[in-house]
């Protein structure tokens, strides 16, 4: 779900798990969905249209945060956190 939704976007992404976990998921499964698809557009920016929107945002305002800065934090923090976060369900 956090791959996914760092991809496509975060929204469609958890109507798409929600409609594959219907019949098999329990509630871990189910927060860990919700969980994935929220933190998972933090990997890049253009899978969360709110972050393109502060990025624009910012850059009017001369504060420039370029795609490539952006998602080689993302993929170095994000993917941590989600672990961390994923774990507290156990």
């Amino acid at each position: 779900a956090a791959i996914l939704s760092a991809v496509m976007n975060n929204m469609p992404t958890i109507m798409i798990m929600d409609i594959a976990l219907r019949d098999i998921a329990n509630d871990a499964m189910i927060y860990a969905n919700i969980i994935g698809c929220n933190l998972g557009p933090k990997m890049t920016p253009f899978g969360s249209l709110a972050t393109l929107l502060w990025l624009h945002t910012l850059e009017k305002k001369g504060i420039k945060i370029d795609y490539y800065s952006y998602t080689k934090f993302g993929l170095l923090v994000t993917p941590i956190v989600l672990l961390v976060v994923l774990l507290s369900l156990l």
